[in-house]
C-alpha cells in the first residue's frame, strides 16, 4: 500500500501559490491558524497581492484570509 503524506493548511496554501507560474508567489509565507490563513511577504504589484488571496481562499479548507503582503 502506498501512502501519501498529509500536507498541513499552509503547506497546501504555499503550494497551490507555488503552481500559479508567478514566480514571485513563491516567496510568499503562508501561516495557519486553524481554518485562517495569514499571507506575509513582498509582492511587485497590487495585481500579485490580490491573486495570492484569491488563490488562498480556494484552498479546501481556508474559512479566512488576512493579507499582509506587502507591495514594494
Amino acid at each position: 500500500m502506498i501512502s501519501h503524506p498529509v500536507y498541513s493548511l499552509d503547506q497546501r496554501v504555499a503550494a497551490s501559490l507555488h503552481s500559479r507560474g508567478y514566480a514571485s508567489l513563491n516567496r510568499i509565507e503562508c501561516l495557519a491558524e486553524g481554518d485562517h490563513i495569514v499571507l506575509r511577504g513582498s509582492l511587485g504589484s497590487f495585481f500579485l497581492k490580490q491573486v495570492a488571496q484569491d488563490v488562498a481562499m480556494k484552498v479546501p479548507g481556508v474559512a479566512r484570509v488576512t493579507n499582509q503582503i506587502q507591495v514594494a
